[in-house]
């Protein structure tokens, strides 16, 4: 794929899947041990790449998930919990965390390039989940685009200016809905 470039370390995985796909049941392992790529679309390199996940009875726990990005070993971004159902058509639950230090989640110079700290916690199903925790920008940029001349206004309606919004949406011009995980999500005492 084209997001992952310069894949690298050790990879082992143990799969099985059984049943349809609205009632398929997950197990096995998945471990990297000192694993790194580089993220096009963000712009950094990950590194020392770790993580341990186990699929019993069609839920993924996340045992440990830890990755660097950024100059310094301690640039870190550490992951756990678990997905309940996550083939599931209707319903997937999850209890998701993540710490962050100084950790380089953004080097687009035309956007951003940022370094965050923090501790989030994401809880819930995909239908009402909640957000809650911390995070800080400990240092970074932000690249504003100049000033335009054009005019912006919202078109609530495109058929109503005779616009073919199949042929619009195959261009992608269209916004596209949000994934159903940030459709139910609630961001509660989250501290930016």
């Amino acid at each position: 794929t084209p997001a992952v470039r310069n894949a690298s370390g050790i990879f082992s995985a143990n799969i099985d899947l059984a049943g349809p796909r609205r009632s398929a049941e997950l197990g096995g392992t998945l471990t990297v041990t000192g694993g790194g790529a580089t993220l096009p679309g963000m712009g950094i390199t990950l590194r020392d790449v770790h993580a341990n996940i186990l699929a019993r009875n069609d839920t993924v726990f996340v045992d440990s998930l830890s990755m660097v990005s950024g100059p310094e070993l301690n640039n870190v971004l550490v992951a756990g919990g678990w997905v309940a159902h996550p083939l599931n058509e209707t319903v997937v639950g999850f209890d998701v965390s993540l710490r962050a230090r100084e950790f380089h989640a953004v080097g687009l110079r035309e956007l951003a390039d940022l370094y965050i700290s923090g501790d989030l916690a994401w809880r819930g199903t995909d239908d009402a989940s909640r957000a809650t925790g911390t995070v800080t920008v400990q240092r970074g940029s932000i690249a504003l685009p100049e000033g335009s001349d054009k005019e912006l206004f919202s078109i609530e309606n495109p058929t109503e200016l005779g616009l073919d919004t199949l042929a619009f949406g195959r261009l992608g011009l269209l916004p596209r809905p949000a994934s159903r995980f940030l459709g139910g999500l609630s961001v509660q005492d989250v501290r930016v």
